[in-house]
């Protein structure tokens, strides 16, 4: 088993599999806000968690279990990224076009919201209140990117690739500003 940082320089090596992880590395990397990463066992059902708050590094902690595969390192960044994301829209010099788009796709159930007509009602019901909220759809979407096929809940087809997609504009976004910002 590896060890903590033997398990974060692997991962934050990004082997060829994924655009989407380096590129929200990327974008922590500018923000300085990577993560720090353990990898230890998780209770049953859970290969990954990432959280901010109290007794946490400023950055966030993400844990991750030794079974958990790129698509799992993938959500639990997607959320460490969205932390950051929401942090830039509530600057006070954050870019009016990244702010704008955070706002209409973010906030106030954005991506439930206009999510909500692509899944059928028996599903969304179904999956309420973990895999359908706002945190989730975007770190479900980017895991299942990453390794397709994999995980508990099966969304409709589109939902997932809509919903990465969304966050890959996103992060374009907001990375583009982060840097703009840091070259004033």
């Amino acid at each position: 088993m590896p060890t903590p940082n033997k398990a974060r320089k692997d991962r934050l090596g990004v082997e060829g599999n994924e655009y989407l992880i380096s590129h929200m590395v990327d974008y922590l990397r500018g923000r300085k806000a990577i993560p720090e990463i353990e990898t230890r066992p998780q209770e049953a059902g859970v290969l990954g968690r990432f959280g901010t708050g109290p007794g946490l590094p400023p950055e966030g902690l993400m844990q991750l279990s030794p079974d958990a595969g790129m698509d799992t390192f993938g959500h639990e960044l997607t959320h460490a990224a969205e932390t950051q994301m929401e942090q830039q829209a509530r600057e006070r010099d954050a870019s009016p076009q990244f702010k704008d788009a955070y706002v209409k796709l973010r906030m106030d159930g954005g991506t439930a919201k206009s999510l909500l007509n692509m899944a059928p009602d028996k599903w969304w019901r179904q999956q309420r209140p973990y895999r359908a909220s706002d945190e989730e759809i975007p770190a479900k979407a980017i895991g299942h990117m990453i390794v397709p096929g994999r995980g508990e809940s099966k969304p409709p087809l589109h939902l997932d690739p809509t919903a990465a997609t969304e966050q890959q504009i996103l992060m374009d976004l907001a990375a583009r500003a982060s840097k703009q910002l840091r070259q004033k």
